[in-house]
């Protein structure tokens, strides 16, 4: 709110500074061309650019920043629909490979010798093992975005109570 006052304030020495050089200018004749000679007076463009700078680094630039969040958060929690999508997927694989396993594992009992139902039983463990590391990869993914979104959460909180800033809901 200070830079809000800031900015009033040089905006209003820009205008007090037009109407002053205006006056003195036009010496009584009032005509375009002594207007636009106090426009671009020092009295009227270092006030306006001071307050041009305020309202850029004390408005917009904040506003900027809070879409760049708000965009940061929806990103996210587009990701986190998409990972939870990809454990859905894996999981039902999972389950899929297990019923298989046990499935085969009857039969494999009756007719394979040792050495077969070694190989067997390590190559179906490792592809299980692939798909529940995914899981858990995803479910990291996943708490790492949530983790970015409650850091942009708190960003756009806590923006609006900065008193140098102003114009961000």
């Amino acid at each position: 709110m200070i830079s809000f006052i800031v900015f009033m304030v040089f905006l209003g020495l820009a205008l007090a500074g037009l109407v002053a050089e205006f006056v003195i200018k036009s010496k009584g004749k009032y005509s375009l061309d002594s207007f636009l000679s106090s426009l671009f007076s020092k009295a009227v463009l270092l006030p306006l650019a001071i307050a041009t700078v305020v309202f850029i680094a004390a408005s917009v630039v904040p506003y900027t920043m809070q879409m760049n969040d708000r965009f940061n958060i929806a990103f996210a929690e587009e990701n986190i629909k998409l990972y939870e999508q990809y454990i859905s997927d894996y999981t039902e694989a999972a389950q899929k490979q297990i019923a298989d396993y046990q499935a085969a594992q009857t039969q494999m009992a009756k007719t394979a010798n040792s050495l077969q139902l070694q190989f067997y039983s390590q190559q179906i463990d490792a592809v299980g093992n692939k798909l529940t590391d995914q899981i858990k990869a995803f479910n990291d993914r996943i708490l790492d975005q949530r983790i970015e979104i409650n850091k942009a959460q708190i960003r756009i909180q806590w923006r609006p109570k900065n008193k140098w800033f102003f114009g961000v809901d």
